[in-house]
């Protein structure tokens, strides 16, 4: 390790500046301006111990790699964004798409799914990956009868616009 990330609460993680580099635009801006005389260095963060394990858990392969939940998706999406890691935001993304969305499509309660839903159209949103949303609103779509979205057609409208109503309501079956 030549890399010691010092976090706001002050536990030390010792890395390796390729990987940091590798993942992360903001690591390889960084450490570009670090003497090369200098065989270790220390680089203070402003996230606490927690998150800085989460973020290097999702860029060290296993068996440190970090398993992306709902649980956990938007704090690896806000920490990617801060720190340009761009593969780890991807990463997030295709497990919202891959994992998530249909995991909630099996699922029949309402009152948990579509907050969950809503919650990855607004990842996808803030976070432009369009392919997600798009996602998002076609399971919308596929389960506007199931769920009985009919009747919150008025608390949709607070939170899609009307391109995307129009695409949730050419997705119903």
């Amino acid at each position: 390790a030549d890399v010691t990330l010092v976090s706001s609460d002050g536990r030390r993680f010792y890395c390796h500046s390729v990987m940091l580099q590798l993942w992360s635009g903001l690591f390889q801006e960084l450490l570009a301006f670090v003497d090369e005389m200098q065989h270790t260095w220390e680089l203070p963060v402003t996230d606490v111990a927690s998150d800085v394990l989460l973020l290097l858990g999702c860029m060290y392969p296993h068996p440190a790699r970090v398993e992306i939940t709902m649980a956990n998706c938007e704090k690896i999406f806000h920490l990617g964004d801060k720190y340009e890691a761009q593969d780890m935001m991807l990463r997030a993304a295709r497990y919202l798409a891959d994992t998530a969305i249909p995991t909630i499509m099996e699922k029949n309660s309402r009152d948990t799914t579509i907050p969950r839903v809503l919650e990855c159209l607004r990842i996808a949103k803030k976070y432009s990956y369009p392919w997600l949303g798009t996602a998002c609103l076609q399971l919308l779509g596929r389960k506007f009868f199931d769920w009985g979205l009919r009747g919150d057609l008025p608390k949709l409208l607070e939170v899609l616009d009307s391109s995307q109503l129009m695409q949730v309501m050419q997705s119903i079956p």
